[in-house]
């Protein structure tokens, strides 16, 4: 699993080749919820091994409770057998908030509040992406 914390890492980084990326709002319940993904089809050989692996995923979404200004933050690693050609980061990132108000998990992710960027963990197949 070392190699696939490498490309998540590499997505906080640096732009991978052929990235796309995404960021829009959402307010609710006297929160803005802010997300931001990356998608990239940029994938080294240990993860290409994975059946239909066709994306790596990062995801960053951030909670701000307007009246307190306290902020939650959420990033999410996933690979998908999605091509690049048919979801870039925004659709991506569409199917993945859609899973999560449903109260699913359909990707690992890491919760923090003081580093969005730190530590991080994969699934091979969110949601059957």
């Amino acid at each position: 699993m070392e190699w696939a914390l490498e490309v998540f890492k590499g997505m906080e980084e640096r732009r991978l080749p052929g990235e796309t990326e995404a960021v829009w709002n959402l307010v609710r319940d006297g929160e803005v919820w802010t997300y931001r993904v990356w998608a990239s089809p940029y994938l080294p050989e240990e993860v290409r091994a994975f059946p239909g692996a066709r994306q790596v995923v990062r995801m960053e979404r951030e909670v701000r409770h307007k009246g307190t200004g306290e902020v939650r933050r959420t990033v999410s690693y996933a690979l998908t057998t999605l091509g690049p050609e048919v979801a870039e980061a925004r659709r991506l990132g569409a199917s993945f908030t859609s899973f999560w108000a449903k109260g699913k998990t359909p990707i690992a992710r890491k919760t923090t509040d003081h580093c969005p960027g730190s530590g991080g963990l994969y699934h091979p197949n969110p949601g059957g992406m």
